[in-house]
């Protein structure tokens, strides 16, 4: 289920941004967080957290430029989470 909804998640934190819509960037970043956080995914999850902070703050430009560390964050987890998952990374 996480391998299905976290893609999801991060890419409804790129619209949030996109469309300046700190709720829903800080909303999604929060969620994406707290999966991680189950998983024991703690650098991704703290790159989560550094865009969820400035998004809820109001600062989309911090979050944007922070989403780039979490988009790698997630790029480097993943195979360990698809592994965890039992599904093809």
């Amino acid at each position: 289920m996480f391998m299905e909804e976290y893609p999801k998640l991060l890419e409804e934190v790129r619209r949030g941004l996109a469309g300046q819509d700190a709720a829903v960037a800080g909303n999604a970043a929060h969620q994406l967080k707290g999966l991680l956080a189950q998983f024991g995914a703690e650098t991704a999850r703290q790159a989560a957290y550094g865009v969820e902070l400035p998004a809820r703050q109001g600062d989309l430009a911090t979050a944007s430029q922070n989403l780039q560390v979490l988009e790698a964050a997630m790029r480097l987890v993943h195979p360990d989470l698809a592994k965890m998952a039992g599904s093809a990374a």
